[in-house]
């Protein structure tokens, strides 16, 4: 059982910090794009529909990995 628990702490702390490193990489693109759409205006409304579904997307999954992040950070201390 005390292997178990061993394993279980092990893997949640690999999947913590993925998530860290996601996050981080995600943040770190998330800037470079938005000087890309800064420094250019937008010719037309199809452009400004893809990047507005774009950063939603990436809003989105975002979201979800602070999410499983939490989730992750809530339960170490439990093993």
């Amino acid at each position: 059982m005390a292997i178990e628990l061993s394993l279980i702490r092990l893997k949640l702390e690999q999947i913590r910090q993925q998530l860290i490193e996601e996050l981080d990489q995600s943040k770190a693109n998330g800037g470079a794009t938005e000087e890309r759409r800064n420094g250019s205006a937008f010719s037309n409304r199809e452009e400004a529909a893809v990047a507005t579904s774009d950063l939603e997307r990436r809003i989105a999954l975002e979201t979800q990995k602070r999410n499983n992040l939490a989730e992750v950070e809530h339960t170490l201390p439990a093993y």
